[in-house]
């Protein structure tokens, strides 16, 4: 709810560029020397991420009837939000002796979401919003949404019996889960616009995610 006169340009940019850079890593080893032996061994590895955030350059309102002139007007919202993320599990179970056995197994997981609203827009300005440079005079209002998500996980499980009578059980599970949601929007509401150049209304969404989910699975039998 404000009135300005100026010359020269009204320029409100609004960026957001949060990061999140996370590594988890979990190990386990477990060995048996004996007669009759057994080893078990577990490792979990597990990370979770959340980016939300509200980003808006923005005129609204006016005041005693007056609006807004100056040479050019721009609106940029901007975002660049990323994450980083990688969880790794390492599980090893080894086994020697007359009779053994061996389990190992190995879990890594990650959840990442980013949900931004980035919105640039003119809403409920009666009196006006007016571009009057002679060259310059263009009204532009953009939002630009740009997140990006690079995951891993990975697992890894190692099962060894060197016994006589053996037995070796492995296992390894991997899971990446990756959303980006939100809202990119540029817009006039209720508003008067007059321009001596170009009116430019832009809304680009050019979010990416690069994941990648890997087991290694290993047993080994092999009798004394």
């Amino acid at each position: 709810d404000s009135n300005i006169n100026a010359d020269g340009a009204l320029t409100l940019d609004a960026r957001s560029d949060q990061t999140i850079d996370a590594t988890v890593f979990a190990g386990a080893v477990a060995v048996s020397v004996g007669v009759v032996g057994a080893s078990l061994s577990g490792a979990g590895a597990a990370t979770e991420n959340r980016i939300a955030t509200l980003v808006q350059a923005y005129i609204q309102g006016d005041k005693d009837g007056k609006g807004i002139v100056a040479g050019s007007v721009s609106l940029d919202a901007d975002d660049g939000s990323t994450i980083n993320a990688s969880a790794e599990a390492v599980s090893v179970a080894a086994v020697l002796g007359l009779a053994g056995a061996s389990l190992a197994i190995g879990v890594g997981t990650a959840h990442n979401a980013i949900d931004n609203h980035v919105a640039s827009f003119i809403e409920g300005v009666d009196a006006g919003v007016t571009a009057n440079g002679a060259s310059t005079g263009d009204i532009r209002i953009a939002a630009h949404e740009d997140a990006s998500i690079d995951a891993r996980a990975q697992a890894t499980s190692a099962a060894i019996s060197l016994a006589i009578f053996s037995l070796a059980l492995s296992g390894a599970g991997a899971g990446a889960t990756n959303v980006i949601g939100g809202s990119t929007n540029a817009t006039v509401d209720h508003s008067a616009l007059g321009s001596q150049g170009s009116v430019t209304l832009l809304a680009e969404n050019t979010a990416t995610i690069t994941a990648a989910a890997i087991d290694v699975i290993m047993r080994r039998i092999r009798p004394l």
